[in-house]
């Protein structure tokens, strides 16, 4: 994270209140923040309730996953190591 006098002149300048949209990208970039998401966030959803996931209409191989991801315009993703294994 990058933060200077500067840059946090432009909270009240330009971040001020609720951002969404490229506002949130131009915030992360402003202040040099890295962003990333699971690669669960584009899957199925499972969990111990529902260990076959609650969205079975979705591709949930690791492909998709990434692919949804990237349409999401997040920059980053996490993998379990279970992936990998």
């Amino acid at each position: 994270m990058k933060v200077s006098k500067e840059n946090l002149k432009k909270l009240k300048a330009n971040f001020l209140g609720y951002i969404e949209g490229e506002k949130v990208d131009q915030f992360l970039d402003c202040y040099d923040i890295n962003f990333a998401a699971g690669h669960w966030f584009a899957g199925d959803f499972a969990d111990r309730f529902a260990t076959g996931g609650y969205n079975t209409d979705v591709d949930s191989c690791i492909t998709e996953q990434i692919k949804r991801v990237s349409h999401a315009v997040i920059k980053s993703i996490e993998f379990h190591e279970a992936v990998f294994i």
